[in-house]
C-alpha cells in the first residue's frame, strides 16, 4: 500500500476502499496525498470520504491529491464524497504546472453517486481550481457538484462539472463528458 505521506514516489496499482480522512488542524492539501510535486501517480482507485471537518480553513481538498504541482494523474478513479472549504475537486483540489513542466490528467474519472461540496468557493468534478498549464485528456466526471457557500459569500461561487475555477493556460483536450 502506498501510504499518504508519500508525495514524491509513483503508486502504481492500487485500490484504497473504504478510505476516510479528516484532518485535526487547518492546513492546505487534504487528500490520498496531500501535496505533490514532480510526482506521477497511476493506476489507483479511491473509494471513501475526504473532507476538511470542523476546520475553518480546508482549501485544495480532492479525493486522490489535494494539491498537485506539475505532477501527472494517470488512470485514476475516485468514488465517494469530498467535502472543503474552497478549491475542491473530486480528484484533485488544485492542480498547476510551469511552462516547461505541465500537470496532466489521462483518462481519470469520478464514478456514479459521487458528490463534491465545496463551503466557500470552487468545486468541480474533477478539478477545483486549475491554477496553469493544466492539461486534461480522455477524463470524466459522474459526480453531483455543488457549492453551498451561505449568503456572506454573495455571488462568488464557481462550481462546475469538471473544473471549478481556472487560472491562466489551462486547457481542454479530446474526449471530455
Amino acid at each position: 500500500m502506498c501510504p499518504s505521506f508519500c508525495s514524491y514516489s509513483p503508486c502504481f496499482g492500487q485500490i484504497h476502499k473504504n478510505f476516510a480522512f479528516t484532518p485535526r488542524t487547518s492546513f492546505k492539501g487534504i487528500g490520498l496525498f496531500g501535496d505533490t510535486t514532480d510526482s506521477s501517480i497511476s493506476n489507483i482507485a479511491v473509494t471513501g470520504t475526504i473532507s476538511q471537518g470542523t476546520q475553518k480553513e480546508g482549501t485544495d481538498v480532492g479525493g486522490v491529491v489535494g494539491r498537485a504541482s506539475t505532477t501527472s494523474l494517470s488512470n485514476c478513479s475516485f468514488k465517494g464524497s469530498v467535502v472543503g472549504n474552497q478549491y475542491v475537486g473530486g480528484l484533485v483540489g488544485t492542480a498547476e504546472g510551469t511552462s516547461a513542466a505541465k500537470c496532466t490528467f489521462s483518462k481519470c474519472s469520478v464514478l456514479d453517486d459521487s458528490t463534491v461540496t465545496s463551503t466557500k468557493y470552487a468545486a468541480g468534478g474533477l478539478i477545483g481550481y486549475a491554477a496553469k498549464y493544466v492539461y486534461i485528456v480522455n477524463s470524466f466526471n459522474r459526480s453531483s457538484v455543488k457549492v453551498d457557500a451561505g449568503s456572506e459569500q454573495g455571488d462568488a461561487v464557481a462550481a462546475a462539472g469538471i473544473v471549478g475555477s481556472t487560472g491562466d493556460g489551462y486547457r481542454f483536450a479530446r474526449n471530455m463528458s
